[in-house]
């Protein structure tokens, strides 16, 4: 599912924002509204809601009644072994905030978790057929999702094996400067803080927490937009979470304030709000500027921490053995480019290569990804990196795999787009291709 973004396209961001600060008489246009996940919300304000806005409104219901049985499945059997769990974002404002469930789309579901707790709930989540994906606590073999240095701000990650739902399970509220990085005293603070305010409510049976309304809007909005990646980009369903909040508790100015103070983000609450306040009817959709976000960030690193500086620390580090990363690979890419020149097509080539007969060591998730950027690195150097060369970077990667005697394999495979795209295996099972031009395009809300 596309992330619901819109900020590089100046025009339908402004139309969107009409549409959410004004009284909604009118809509923009019902595919961009679908695009951006507020079809099913215009069809609860709507006074004459299409065909389009109705369709997305039924969906969005029917995936909710299924993403909520199974989470509830989940949750009472974390219950019954004692493990508390705490839901934000998406799911829990459909759930519990929205006036109706429809109106809020999300992707994956977010809970928090202590990670004394994480093994417990891993096992348990396997025998109600969720599929464990990746954990903190596995050794990061070329598979996992994160790699062995990870010290991010999840625990684990988890797929519905029927329904195909994500669920990406947290032991820290707030994402760190870098996930590479142990900076993260902070964001631990903030996460213990954020515990001892949330509320526990009876869910039909099943107890479970919720952050304090002040928290869901500071934390789970907040910084999560100001603090992470998205790097001060709001989505298009950030006003209405934060204008609902509001609204269903009755929220103060001055309770906000206080509490940022408290949490150690009174700038970035000042910073954000000149983007998105309901309390003043501000929403501003369109991306900021480079020189924009460059300022933002300053003014909050000492709430936050200096994202440059880790960021250089790290680009320094890669910088001294980069080099040295793509001359290793170079090999493989000169042979990749040799079939490329004898052949139409290199799919052929990928099926006649011979297989690695002597075992090597484990290949680990840090190995892969050096792998990954620096086959990529050398492809851009040849000006070979355009999207149209990723069956050239498929058999580079494969070959590079192999020359170190991994028992790797290529396919092509039908995409929902229609196309086939290749796909890396490793021991048959697929290989994560982040970072490269194989990797899906898409990310989820």
């Amino acid at each position: 599912m596309a992330s619901p973004r819109i900020g590089s396209r100046r025009r339908h961001a402004r139309q969107v924002e009409r549409f959410l600060t004004d009284t909604p008489d009118t809509a923009p246009d019902p595919q961009l509204l679908s695009e951006l996940g507020l079809a099913s919300y215009a069809a609860g304000v709507l006074s004459n809601p299409g065909p389009v806005v109705r369709t997305a409104e039924m969906v969005a219901s029917a995936r909710h009644l299924a993403v909520r049985g199974e989470l509830r499945r989940l949750l009472r059997s974390w219950q019954r072994s004692g493990i508390e769990a705490l839901v934000f974002k998406g799911f829990h404002l459909a759930e519990f905030v929205y006036p109706a469930t429809a109106q809020r789309r999300y992707s994956d579901v977010d809970l928090l978790i202590r990670p004394s707790d994480a093994v417990r709930a891993g096992d348990l989540a396997q025998e109600q057929c969720w599929q464990l994906l990746w954990h903190a606590d596995w050794p990061a073999t070329a598979h996992a999702r994160r790699t062995e240095s990870y010290s991010g701000h999840e625990v684990m990650q988890l797929r519905h094996r029927r329904s195909g739902v994500h669920l990406d399970v947290h032991r820290r509220l707030v994402h760190n400067n870098h996930n590479h990085l142990a900076s993260h005293g902070r964001q631990e603070r903030i996460t213990r803080q954020a515990w001892a305010k949330s509320q526990v409510i009876d869910w039909d049976g099943v107890r479970v927490r919720q952050l304090h309304p002040v928290d869901a809007v500071l934390i789970g909005l907040v910084l999560n937009r100001s603090w992470s990646p998205e790097d001060w980009e709001l989505r298009a369903h950030d006003y209405l979470d934060f204008r609902i909040l509001k609204e269903e508790f009755e929220l103060e100015p001055w309770e906000l304030e206080d509490r940022a103070i408290e949490l150690g983000c009174a700038n970035t609450y000042r910073i954000f709000r000149s983007r998105c306040d309901p309390f003043e009817g501000v929403c501003n959709l369109t991306a900021p500027s480079r020189l924009q976000r460059h300022l933002w960030n300053l003014l909050v690193a000492p709430e936050r921490g200096n994202r440059y500086l880790e960021r250089s620390m790290l680009a320094l580090a890669e910088i001294l053995i980069a080099p040295f990363a793509v001359l290793r690979e170079l090999p493989a890419v000169l042979e990749a480019l040799r079939l490329a020149q004898l052949r139409e097509s290199l799919r052929s080539p990928a099926s006649s290569l011979a297989m690695p007969r002597r075992a090597p060591r484990r290949l680990t998730a840090g190995r892969w990804r050096r792998i990954r950027m620096s086959i990529h690195r050398c492809l851009r150097i040849l000006g070979r990196a355009g999207y149209e060369d990723r069956e050239l970077q498929a058999i580079a990667l494969l070959l590079g795999l192999r020359r170190r005697s991994y028992q790797a394999d290529l396919s092509w495979v039908a995409g929902p787009d229609g196309n086939e795209h290749p796909r890396l295996e490793l021991d048959g099972v697929p290989l994560s291709v982040e970072g490269t031009l194989l990797a899906d395009r898409t990310r989820s809300d």
